[in-house]
């Protein structure tokens, strides 16, 4: 009867230690890399991130090798009630290729940021996925 209980009291202790060690892996992670992401469906003619803030910011885009066309990775800004394209930042992936840690310009004031993937040719076509860094500046 004994060996029964301290074998259950063993068990909930390795299930409980589990638990906490993958809930402190997944904040570890979750903190040093904030982003939000963005996915571009082949069907889909443009998609945007949801907002970041801040003077500027670092993102990545890739575009599967199963695209049919080249997708837009570019970066707008929030300014005056207006979005803006931040065109230093803009980027054309063929299918099959990535960018990393693209930065935008540094603007003079904070403001919100997204990043906008579509297909260069206004369409459809391109099948990929991009994050925007809200931990830069």
């Amino acid at each position: 009867m004994k060996n029964k209980i301290r074998s259950k009291r063993l068990i909930s202790a390795i299930i409980v230690v589990g638990v906490i060690l993958s809930l402190s892996t997944v904040a570890v992670f979750a903190v040093q890399y904030p982003n939000k992401t963005v996915r571009l469906y082949s069907n889909e003619t443009g998609k945007e991130s949801a907002f970041v803030y801040g003077y500027y910011k670092e993102f990545a885009a890739r575009n599967y090798s199963s695209s049919t066309q080249n997708m837009r990775a570019i970066a707008r800004y929030y300014v005056n009630g207006s979005w803006y394209y931040d065109y230093t930042s803009d980027i054309v992936l063929v299918p099959g290729a990535t960018v990393d840690f693209m930065r935008t310009n540094y603007l003079n004031s904070e403001t919100y940021w997204l990043l906008r993937l579509n297909p260069t040719n206004n369409s459809s076509g391109s099948n990929g996925y991009g994050w925007i860094w809200y931990d830069m500046g």
